[in-house]
């Protein structure tokens, strides 16, 4: 796996948190329209992606998750 633009801190972030548990989903639409390939992000891979992030957003939340935007 690339690491991309990804810092050894942002790695080691991304890391802590996936071995917490915590799913990473990529909306596909914007690797489409930014002509990004999957293998060049850091610790990726094709079941990460979703097809648009707005649309899992919208499935999340009819399953009972919440959206908090910062």
């Amino acid at each position: 796996m690339k690491q991309a633009n990804a810092t050894d801190e942002v790695q080691a972030k991304l890391t802590g948190l996936k071995g917490q548990g915590v799913q990473f989903q990529v909306c596909g639409n914007t690797l489409k329209g930014r002509n990004v390939e999957v293998k060049d992000l850091y610790d990726v891979n094709q079941g990460d992606v979703v097809p648009s992030g707005v649309a899992q957003l919208g499935i999340l939340q009819s399953q009972g998750y919440a959206y908090i935007k910062p």
